[in-house]
């Protein structure tokens, strides 16, 4: 019945129902230009490299800031979802400091309406060095990788990493878009394997999961955590990526998995569903297989690809609902791509998978992330997969968010126009994609 019941809820969110009271002051017409469809059978056509970078070109023509660029310097790791012609983008930005990971970065909800992004408006959702009424948040901590989902009272559910006691947890608020307002933060529960026991959602009772997972032999390192991928919505509940490893400067030395969540109450409890597992990656990568990005293209079989700071895009699959993976293999090597080992994006369209990544292309001066590739294969042998469009921005395109809305497909993207340093990055855009 819970099932049942919840494949209603997941139906539901794609219903056009009566315009949000968010925008009551709103009279401008709606540029519809800049949802306007390019080309509807983009993906059944063959499409040589100079149509594909002429469609990336309408795109960025076509896209829209919906960060707050009015006082940001710094804002990436975008997450969308839609409702009711409503978009809520959340992702982290700084206002003082213009590189990740450092004092100032809080988590923010971009709220803007879909036929106008340029009508938004921010709200900050989890601050560092704050007191809430149910949560402290630690000085000089950042807050990080949001998660959203939509409740089945159609609020805006966000997830957020933060620091409390100088332990990584994550906590929720609900955002109620008719008030535009926030609930009391509340902190995640995970039910370990085996147990009927919830515990707080922090790195210590994942690690507690992994060994459970893999065997109290589990060595790889865990010094970080983040939730890296949209949530995918099954019969069977809702499933969530989250990145474990350790992230350094050396790349090379890197090392962790994308850990499966599920989740039957949109993020507030969670049990460890299955991983990939990295150790079994061939020894000339290192043990990494992390920020992965997963659909299913059957009722059954599942694909995820994710980064390796060596093998760049890697590959796996599961015939088995995701519970079990064969072994990571590195896209680079099998299919002769030339992919970056930055976050890619995956999704069942249609009959077939869309998957997005950077490419090793230097675009621009500034940032390796300026080149990103739109593929599209319906035989699942992703080394057949058809370029279709090809992004170029000399400021940046990368770690791209995709939600379906009414059988449209619309994008976020890390980019920066401003350019406040080489690596800067300190703007999130959204387009409509043109299929």
């Amino acid at each position: 019945m819970r099932q049942f019941l919840l494949m209603i809820v997941v139906f539901s969110f794609f219903r056009c129902s009566s315009s949000s009271t968010l925008f009551p002051t709103i009279s401008d017409k709606p540029n519809d230009s800049t949802i306007s469809s390019l080309d509807s059978t983009i993906l059944e056509r063959n499409i040589d490299t100079a149509t594909a970078i002429n469609l990336g070109k309408l795109i960025i023509e076509k896209q829209s800031t919906i960060s707050n660029i009015e006082t940001e310097v710094y804002a990436h790791d975008s997450k969308l979802v839609i409702l009711n012609d409503v978009g809520y983008c959340a992702y982290y930005g700084n206002d003082l400091k213009s590189a990740e990971g450092l004092s100032g970065q809080s988590v923010r909800l971009s709220v803007f309406d879909i036929n106008n992004p340029s009508k938004k408006k921010n709200y900050e959702a989890f601050k560092e060095n704050f007191t809430y009424k149910t949560l402290k948040t630690d000085p000089n901590h950042p807050c990080y990788t949001p998660v959203l989902f939509i409740t089945e009272d159609s609020k805006i559910r966000l997830l957020c990493k933060i620091y409390e006691k100088n332990i990584q947890k994550y906590y929720y608020r609900d955002f109620d878009p008719e008030s535009n307002t926030f609930s009391d933060p509340q902190i995640c529960k995970i039910n370990l394997p085996n147990s009927n026991n919830l515990e707080d959602f922090n790195l210590n009772s994942i690690r507690s999961s992994l060994k459970k997972l893999f065997g109290n032999d589990y060595k790889l390192s865990t010094d970080f955590m983040f939730a890296t991928s949209d949530p995918v919505m099954t019969e069977k509940g809702i499933l969530l990526g989250l990145t474990v490893g350790k992230f350094t400067a050396d790349w090379k030395t890197d090392e962790g998995i994308t850990l499966i969540l599920k989740t039957l109450d949109f993020g507030k409890t969670f049990e460890v569903y299955s991983s990939p597992d990295a150790r079994k990656i061939d020894s000339k990568y290192n043990q990494q297989f992390v920020e992965g990005a997963f659909d299913f293209i059957s009722d059954k079989d599942l694909v995820m690809i994710g980064r390796n700071s060596i093998g760049g895009i890697l590959k796996c699959e599961s015939n088995d609902f995701g519970k079990s993976y064969t072994v990571p293999v590195s896209l680079n090597e099998n299919c002769r791509f030339n992919t970056l080992g930055s976050k890619p994006q995956l999704i069942k369209v249609n009959n077939g998978v869309l998957t997005m990544w950077n490419t090793t292309e230097n675009y621009g001066n500034f940032n390796a992330r300026t080149v990103l590739e739109i593929r599209y294969t319906t035989d699942n042998n992703f080394c057949n997969s058809n370029l279709k469009i090809i992004i170029k921005n000399p400021f940046g395109c990368h770690y791209p968010s995709i939600y379906k809305y009414n059988n449209k497909y619309f994008l976020t993207y890390t980019t920066d126009s401003r350019r406040f340093n080489r690596m800067s990055t300190g703007e999130i855009v959204f387009v409509k994609l043109p299929f």
